[in-house]
């Protein structure tokens, strides 16, 4: 509280002294800025500032308060320079929660990558048919013809054959 009033009486004392001559003019004026002053004052003090002295680490991790981006940072937890829990693949879990600690994985997952079983390039939570290599326009499900319908959808998968027709070739008529 005592660097906030301090901070106040430079900031009022600055203010005074350059606006000192247009006071000693009008001297209504001088006394509606005083009530102002005396106002924001009162409610400095009623806010009750709080500051914090440097030096000060409260979650005893070694990274002072005014330096530390996660002050509230577990005990006896390993942190970094910014006092935030390390987390050596950056993918937003520290590496004590992280199942994977090297390789970037969502939080969904405990911090490791989706598998991809098929070697796809598409993730298994996302792969239509995560156990057979496919194609990303048919979300991971391979169309063994070529016909532009899926297999797991194409009535005749090893037939080339139209999309109307789900698959299967047209009929000619004779």
């Amino acid at each position: 509280m005592r660097i906030g009033n301090f901070i106040l009486g430079i900031l009022l004392m600055t203010f005074f002294v350059s606006a000192l001559p247009a006071f000693s003019q009008n001297p209504e004026q001088t006394r509606k800025h005083m009530r102002h002053w005396k106002f924001m004052a009162h409610k400095q003090n009623k806010a009750k500032l709080h500051y914090k002295p440097v030096g000060v680490d409260t979650d005893k991790d070694g990274v002072e308060d005014n330096n530390d981006h996660c002050p509230n940072s577990p005990l006896h937890k390993k942190v970094n320079k910014l006092g935030c829990p390390i987390d050596a693949d950056e993918d937003g879990l520290s590496d004590e929660e992280d199942v994977c600690p090297d390789k970037v994985g969502p939080k969904e997952n405990l911090g490791c990558p989706w598998p991809d079983k098929d070697d796809d390039g598409i993730v298994d939570i996302k792969d239509d048919c995560p156990d057979q290599y496919g194609l990303y326009k048919f979300h991971g499900c391979p169309d063994a013809d070529k016909d532009g319908v899926p297999d797991k959808l194409d009535k005749c998968p090893d037939v080339i054959g139209v999309q109307w027709l789900e698959g299967c070739p047209e009929q000619k008529m004779k």
